[in-house]
């Protein structure tokens, strides 16, 4: 037993004091059937790493039409690229009413592996997330406070900024929350905007997680998103979108006074197929206070970056567990994000590095001279320096 990175020493203790004085172990559950992020993928190993060693972790199927387990406290929808049918949807509304936490990482264009060809994509879930009070734009978002992002060439790898790789920095990051208040930015690749209906209960909070700049813009499809693109910003429409967000409180159901939908047949052996018990299921209508946490992306907890992966074990934290350990994890960001500058400060800053080194080496030269002069003088006079 050698303690080899002690970098995060603190969280694992503690962690796993949590773990084994705990008098249960609570399920974190993946959305599956929907072509959504692969958690027993290569890309996704650090993550659950990190997860299980508070969670049990697995996938959730809801293709059969039953209920969402009751031992998964949180359900994380990352990244579907198929559309959820009716009865789905209605799964996902029920387990909230009756008290799940969940988690909406949502994309608004599919891209092919390899490809810089996007496309917009439809979940169905549009509907579902307006009516608990977010709204999901049809876009994505730019700003002029971006991130890096590598492409590849034939044999050619190279990196340049990217206005698509959006990065969230203080204050844009919520101060008010503790999934945020600690972390210094947030890179969200491909990412669409949030806004924030009101609501019609008093009851449900909604706050803005992380916004972009105040320059920042949207554009529409057809999308170009190769990096030769040369964009041009919009110099009047320029402002802040909600990129991420939370809701709280008690939210009525999406399917009040509706019909259960029918579990939808796969076109073959429709008759051998089991079928829910639906004529002794009651639809409820008021959920148990909870939580949602919505994205406009889902490709950042594939991204490896320090925020990105902060910010994700954060909210599974704080919506599972509380707020034990995020304040612990907080400690290893290493990112130190400059920060921002008004058009003034730059304009300052730009002349000073254009014009100040010049006026510097004028200055030393014209004190140089007078010196000479003035010792030439003193010899001339005197006879002697």
């Amino acid at each position: 037993p050698v303690v080899q990175n002690t970098t995060t020493l603190e969280y694992d203790l503690t962690s796993a004091i949590l773990k084994v004085t705990s008098k249960e172990v609570k399920t974190v559950g993946f959305l599956s059937g929907h072509d959504e992020l692969d958690i027993d993928g290569q890309p996704f190993e650090r993550f659950r790493q990190s997860l299980s060693q508070q969670y049990n972790v697995r996938k959730v199927p809801i293709e059969d039409g039953k209920e969402i387990d009751p031992d998964v406290a949180t359900l994380i929808i990352a990244g579907p690229r198929q559309q959820l049918t009716a009865r789905e949807k209605y799964e996902i509304d029920q387990f909230i009413m009756r008290g799940g936490r969940t988690v909406f990482l949502i994309d608004s264009i599919s891209m092919p592996e390899r490809t810089m060809q996007a496309a917009p994509l439809a979940t169905g879930l549009n509907d579902l997330l307006e009516h608990y009070g977010v709204k999901l734009g049809n876009n994505l978002v730019l700003d002029r406070y971006h991130d890096q992002a590598s492409f590849r060439e034939g044999f050619v790898t190279y990196s340049l900024p990217y206005p698509y790789w959006i990065k969230v920095i203080e204050p844009n990051l919520s101060k008010e929350h503790i999934i945020t208040s600690q972390l210094e930015s947030l890179t969200l690749p491909w990412a669409s905007s949030l806004e924030l209906l009101p609501q019609v209960d008093e009851s449900i909070e909604a706050v803005g997680l992380a916004k972009t700049s105040d320059a920042g813009w949207t554009v529409q499809s057809p999308y170009n998103i190769a990096p030769n693109n040369r964009l041009r910003p919009p110099s009047s429409t320029r402002k802040s979108y909600t990129v991420a967000a939370l809701l709280s409180g008690v939210f009525s159901s999406f399917y009040t006074g509706k019909d259960i939908p029918l579990l939808e047949s796969s076109g073959s052996d429709d008759d051998e197929m089991p079928k829910p018990a639906d004529a002794d299921r009651t639809t409820k209508t008021e959920s148990e206070p909870t939580q949602i946490v919505v994205v406009g992306n889902s490709r950042f907890v594939q991204q490896g970056r320090p925020g990105g992966e902060i910010f994700f074990l954060n909210t599974v934290d704080w919506l599972t567990l509380g707020e034990d350990l995020i304040s612990i994890r907080s400690h290893g960001v290493t990112d130190r994000p400059l920060k921002e500058a008004s058009e003034s400060e730059k304009f300052f800053l730009k002349f000073l590095s254009i014009a100040g080194v010049p006026m510097l080496v004028i200055a030393f030269g014209l004190v140089r001279f007078l010196l000479r002069r003035r010792a030439k003088r003193l010899v001339e006079a005197y006879g002697m320096v």
